[in-house]
């Protein structure tokens, strides 16, 4: 057989020697790549190749983390072998976190926790190595501490900085030279850090109780915003405006008339510190007060005064140089001068006084008393006249009888024991009027009293006013025996 020439080799026979099934552009979606073994990639438009061709371990082997920055994720699905604390192979776990953290020349480590539920024993707690002067804790997002107490130390003697960190229970820092809270840190426990330790404070971290000593806080009030119904942007412009709040208070003084004061004139009190806190002082206007009541509390005791003014005195006994009034109550009897000068007792008033049983009614027979019926009875060897009659009169005022309960009469007679005269008695416009009877035996119509003390007798008469018309009653002052009645002129 003639030897044959060989055919030059062409690219699918090159491929084909070389196992190529095939080119993809990439792994399409929803297929798995090793349905794809044997092929070759190609490249894109832009002469790069697919990421899909490079398998995630050779990423997470070739990409490192940044410094002193370790990443937690707690809902990492990297193999715990293959975890770096990178962007693409985060720790798991804050434990392991820390312990993986090499000291620089700074000093300096943060660790980065992405958002999550840390729970587990290596989630509550984070132990630094020797060589860490300042650790961060830095939460992104919502990161939650879910077991009784998370545990920082490694760092006695250095700064430590929680950040954005979230737990219902306790943080325990171990030795650290100072514990700063920043961002939205939430401890609804406590916050353990020593003593001696200080305690540094955003504006927005709350921290429900600690036991250091001293706490400060970072930000400043000018630089915090103002929610509340105080005015002003900031909480310094509302804090300002409250501090500067005083007390208006109108001005007065004591004077020997009460107390003095104009409208116009006022004192603006401001608070003053008093030991752990303000108080608007207003001691000295007390004083002004308490010492004006004072003094009327004294008067009260011995009241001098120009005028008094009141609807009713009650006092156990009225001394008086001079009384001025339209009647004087007593008894219950209302002691009164008419218009002609005498002393008249009326009836009682509100409390009317009622005369003993035994009385005699009668009535006014006069042009301007007609009809009123009038008492007269005897009481305390007196006898007396009362506008009131008594309770057993039934009011008929029919004028018969002799004037006992049952009715009224208009005028009775008395014979005089010692004369044997006979006298009318009559009421005329409120007066009892005594004249001599027609009937009488006496000399014409003249009417004696009797002086028991003397023996002797002094005329009666009836004096008209010229004015009013009125008539009265005068007695004689010169006295006569029995013998010479008639014969003497009043």
């Amino acid at each position: 057989m003639a030897n044959q020439v060989p055919k030059p080799p062409t690219a699918s026979n090159i491929l084909s020697s070389l196992g190529v099934r095939g080119a993809t552009p990439n792994i399409p979606e929803g297929y798995d790549a090793s349905s794809f073994q044997g092929f070759v990639p190609m490249l894109d438009a832009d002469g790069k190749l697919c990421v899909d061709f490079i398998p995630s371990s050779a990423v997470e082997s070739v990409v490192k983390r940044i410094g002193n920055v370790c990443i937690v994720d707690p809902n990492t699905e990297v193999p715990s072998g293959t975890q770096s604390g990178s962007a693409v192979a985060p720790y798991g776990t804050l434990h392991k976190a820390a312990e993986s953290v090499t000291p620089d020349e700074s000093g300096r480590c943060v660790i980065l926790l992405m958002p999550g539920l840390y729970k587990g024993n290596d989630n509550s707690n984070a132990v630094f190595p020797d060589g860490v002067s300042e650790a961060y804790i830095i939460g992104v997002g919502d990161c939650e501490f879910y077991e009784t107490q998370l545990y920082v130390g490694g760092v006695s003697g250095k700064a430590v900085f929680l950040q954005n960190l979230s737990t219902d229970s306790n943080i325990l820092v171990s030795g650290a030279s100072s514990v700063t809270c920043l961002g939205t840190t939430y401890v609804g426990g406590s916050l353990s850090v020593g003593q001696s330790t200080p305690l540094h404070l955003s504006s927005e971290s709350r921290i429900s109780s600690t036991d250091s000593l001293t706490v400060s806080y970072l930000s400043e009030d000018a630089r915090i915003g103002n929610t509340s119904g105080v005015p002003g942007s900031t909480v310094k412009d509302a804090m300002d405006r409250l501090g500067g709040r005083a007390i208006r208070v109108l001005n007065f003084t004591e004077g020997s008339s009460g107390f003095l004061f104009g409208s116009d004139s006022w004192s603006d009190v401001g608070a003053s510190s008093d030991g752990g806190f303000d108080v608007y002082d207003l001691r000295c206007r007390d004083a002004v007060l308490l010492g004006g009541i004072n003094r009327l509390v004294a008067l009260r005791k011995n009241i001098v005064a120009d005028t008094v003014d009141a609807g009713t005195v009650t006092a156990d006994v009225v001394r008086a140089g001079r009384l001025v009034m339209d009647a004087v109550y007593l008894g219950g009897y209302r002691l009164t001068v008419d218009a002609y000068g005498y002393l008249v007792v009326e009836d009682g008033g509100d409390s009317p006084a009622n005369p003993p049983p035994g009385f005699i009614l009668i009535e006014d027979t006069g042009s301007s008393g007609y009809g009123d019926v009038y008492a007269i009875t005897v009481s305390n060897g007196r006898l007396v006249v009362s506008r009131d009659a008594p309770d057993t009169w039934d009011g008929s005022g029919s004028g018969s009888g002799s004037g006992t309960a049952g009715g009224s009469i208009t005028e009775f007679v008395i014979t005089d024991s010692q004369t044997g005269f006979v006298y009318e008695v009559r009421m005329v416009n409120g007066r009892l009027v005594i004249d001599m009877s027609s009937s009488s035996a006496g000399p014409g119509s003249e009417l004696y009293a009797y002086n028991e003390q003397t023996g002797l007798y002094h005329r009666i008469v009836a004096v008209t006013d010229g004015s009013t018309g009125e008539v009265d009653l005068g007695i004689g002052q010169q006295g006569v025996p029995k013998t010479q009645i008639g014969a003497v002129e009043v």
